[in-house]
């Protein structure tokens, strides 16, 4: 492989036709390790990829620009006998870069002096060498040109690239003579690193080309979140909390050598912490209510804050720019991680966790039991949109100031919303979540969503079909912990309307907190389909087993595949079969606590599911005249209901 050197050296020198010797060390002769001839051509291979940047990027670049000269990375060059030099990496860099100089020359004229350019030929879009040529001017361009150039577009860059040169030509920071000459004096003062081989041969170069690109780990959402905080704000206090985060994260979510859960990832953490706290009002910091970003943090559109302009792509700790606001961010994400870190692994409240509660009146231990258990079931959820609301609720409340009572009892419509999105909800209504906990009065916007979605055609038999059929794998708990959510809900959730205003009432919070906890009078039971997935027939004419068809046995851990009976009761049915089961349940129906396990829904629907009226009866399949008839009648009933 071909000697590979490299050294720091500016645009203007990069770009120019004239000769540039490169030193390790600036003007040491003695050094010389790069030499650009002077009648080099610059050559895109035809390997590489076509032009991706758009304006958002190019606007993002005019604007850094304007403010000063930057470093632009990498330049990895094949330069070849002939002088030729191939741009193995940077040649979006190199084109844009090109197309702003160009932009400037054709705009003002001799007003402004500017770099004369070395030929760039793009082997995929060979025509571009003409258009740069011309400025893009298609009255300059004859017709044979211009032919020339489309038939030349191997890969359409043509569209993208006019783009790319209308956002630099009408942009306001090109405006006047003087921008225009600030912008380009920053542009060619801008630095790359080139990186040099010399060699002829072509494989060399895809070799390198692919080393560059396809080989490694480019850096992630957290790799690029953190070098913006750290280019912010390097301070160790930063830091520290930074690392006591991330190792403070790993055990959150479970993170063990045998282990890789993620039940809440670092990253969604703070994007669920930025909605819930950047939008809220605070004394000296500019408005942040019209700044949207996605979960890589980069803004989804432009924002300005006093002068400075901020553009699509930019990254949201850039439009910050605040690092006491951002160290702040990190000391109470800090916080929040030990409080579900704690509620995550205890079994009831512990003595810190009690201790969040503060208030003038006691808050009841009934009411701290079921926060603590509702906290939990949101926080072991796979599903991690709704844990922004869990998220809000900590912050809002354990923040280690005084509340009402009334304000901690928040958590039962935090849950409900919770369990109600997690159990029908479609995905893409995540942003009503991301909506509400950007509110201060968010609490009266999720009892209003609740209201509304419960009371109006959100909640669709189609919904409730779809999580009936949803399941999970056989040794998941995940069910188990919707089943039960859900059944809570049911029994003893009760959202109301009065005039404009909406509340979450609980019916009995003593018989709540005994749902969540005791686990004798409130065990779980398949009752459809059992483990074994083997119905045992048993009639006063048949005794077989019956193997449910493979299309039933998938929804043995389906959401509605449970009830919540008495442990004893449980006990007793051991693995009878389907029959006795009913029996013995209508038997003892009087013993059942659960509503939703006696076929109601309560808060979701007013109408009983008929457990036990609508199933097949003994009488039924004693009707007929062989085994196998009761077995098509069974295959057919699976099948249908």
């Amino acid at each position: 492989m071909a000697e590979i050197v490299g050294t720091i050296t500016n645009l203007s020198d990069f770009l120019s036709k004239t000769q540039v010797c490169l030193s390790v060390k600036p003007n040491d002769p003695q050094q010389q390790i790069i030499c650009l001839e002077a009648d080099r051509k610059y050559s895109i291979p035809a390997f590489q990829r076509e032009v991706r940047w758009d304006d958002n990027n190019l606007k993002m670049l005019l604007y850094d620009l304007s403010r000063s000269s930057k470093f632009l990375g990498n330049i990895i060059l094949t330069i070849k006998s002939d002088h030729t030099c191939e741009i193995i990496d940077g040649q979006q860099r190199t084109t844009v870069l090109m197309l702003i100089v160009s932009c400037i020359k054709k705009k003002f004229g001799t007003k402004i002096s500017t770099p004369d350019l070395c030929p760039l030929r793009n082997e995929g879009f060979t025509g571009f060498q003409t258009l740069l040529e011309k400025a893009f001017d298609q009255e300059a361009i004859t017709s044979d040109d211009w032919n020339a150039i489309l038939k030349s577009d191997d890969y359409h860059q043509l569209p993208r690239i006019q783009k790319l040169w209308n956002t630099i030509s009408s942009s306001e920071l090109l405006a006047d003579r003087h921008k225009a000459q600030g912008l380009l004096d920053n542009l060619c003062k801008s630095e790359f690193n080139i990186i040099a081989s010399y060699s002829n041969d072509v494989n060399t170069s895809i070799q390198y080309f692919l080393d560059v690109n396809l080989k490694g780990i480019r850096l992630d959402t957290e790799d690029i979140f953190k070098g913006y905080l750290f280019s912010q704000d390097s301070r160790e206090l930063t830091r520290s909390l930074w690392q006591k985060n991330k190792r403070d994260v790993l055990r959150l979510n479970g993170v063990t050598q045998s282990s890789e859960e993620k039940r809440y990832p670092l990253m969604k953490l703070y994007e669920h912490f930025f909605y819930c706290d950047l939008y809220l009002p605070r004394e000296g910091d500019c408005e942040y209510s019209t700044l949207k970003f996605g979960e890589n943090f980069c803004l989804t559109s432009g924002f300005e804050s006093g002068s400075t302009k901020y553009y699509e792509g930019s990254h949201l700790i850039e439009a910050i720019r605040d690092r006491d606001y951002l160290q702040n961010v990190l000391s109470r994400l800090n916080k929040c991680v030990e409080i579900m870190t704690d509620i995550i692994e205890s079994e009831g409240p512990s003595t810190p966790f009690k201790d969040k509660f503060i208030c003038a009146k006691k808050v009841d231990s009934i009411d701290i039991q079921n926060c603590h258990s509702m906290l939990k079931k949101i926080l072991m959820e796979k599903e991690v949109i709704p844990k922004i609301l869990a998220l809000k609720y900590i912050l809002t409340y354990f923040d280690g100031k005084p509340h009402a009572k009334e304000e901690y009892k928040s958590v039962y419509s935090v849950f409900c919303a919770a369990v109600l999105f997690t159990v029908f909800a479609n995905k893409k209504e995540s942003d009503t979540f991301y909506n509400f906990v950007r509110l201060e009065e968010w609490k009266s916007k999720i009892n209003k969503w609740l209201y509304d979605y419960i009371s109006s055609h959100a909640l669709t038999r189609g919904k409730v079909l779809a999580a009936y059929k949803y399941s999970e794998s056989d040794d998941d708990p995940i069910q188990q912990i919707r089943c039960k959510s859900l059944a809570a809900i049911s029994n003893f959730f009760k959202v109301t309307k009065n005039g404009d205003n909406y509340n979450m009432g609980i019916s009995n919070a003593a018989e709540l907190c005994k749902f969540f906890g005791d686990k004798t009078v409130y065990s779980l039971e398949h009752f459809i389909v059992g483990e074994c997935g083997t119905l045992h027939v048993k009639t006063a004419k048949y005794d077989f087993p019956y193997k449910y068809p493979p299309t039933i046995q998938k929804y043995r851990n389906s959401l509605f595949n449970f009830i919540f009976i008495p442990q004893p009761l449980n006990s007793s049915l051991s693995n009878e079969g389907l029959f006795i089961k009913v029996a013995e349940i209508h038997t003892h129906e009087n013993e059942i606590k659960c509503s939703y396990s006696k076929g109601y829904y309560g808060l979701l629907n007013k109408s009983p599911r008929m457990y036990f009226q609508r199933y097949p009866t003994e009488k039924e399949i004693d009707s007929f005249s062989t085994e196998e008839d009761a077995r098509a009648y069974l295959r057919q009933y699976r099948t249908e209901k």
